[in-house]
């Protein structure tokens, strides 16, 4: 669920965004990383309290699968915004970040999760890799390029 609000939340921000405000680093850095700590700081603790105390699994652990899967989601709306109609190089610049940083966090994720939770993270950020890949392959078979023949 906080996943699901989570990407909507983002898309309805970018929405209602000036633009021209979204060129520079200096704007979207910061909220990208409040972003990424948000994100970090809700799940972590709510899988804690939900899971934990029921004993159904390692809440700790699964809280650590959310967030990466809610950063692979978050760089996922990101770079599709920018795939389907935007044209500011800065929302596909906060994409690839976030994307980056969805793919550190499983690397740090191999080392620390186990069994079920590995292979979710692993699962989820690779298939959004992958989705990402064949998006950005569609849209340049069907755009101009100079030089190449239709």
């Amino acid at each position: 669920m906080l996943l699901v609000v989570r990407v909507a939340s983002t898309a309805a921000a970018l929405r209602h965004v000036h633009a021209g405000a979204l060129h520079s680093p200096v704007v979207w850095g910061p909220a990208l990383v409040i972003a990424w700590y948000g994100t970090a700081a809700a799940a972590v603790p709510a899988c804690v309290l939900l899971l934990t105390r029921s004993g159904a699994a390692d809440g700790f652990l699964v809280g650590h699968l959310v967030t990466t899967l809610a950063l692979a989601a978050l760089g996922f709306s990101l770079l599709a915004a920018f795939l389907s109609r935007s044209p500011v190089a800065a929302v596909r610049d906060a994409g690839l970040v976030t994307m980056g940083a969805a793919v550190v966090k499983v690397l740090v994720d191999a080392s620390v999760l186990d069994g079920i939770e590995r292979v979710g993270a692993y699962l989820g950020v690779g298939l959004t890799l992958l989705v990402l890949g064949a998006r950005y392959g569609r849209r340049l078979s069907t755009s101009q390029v100079p030089g190449r023949a239709a």
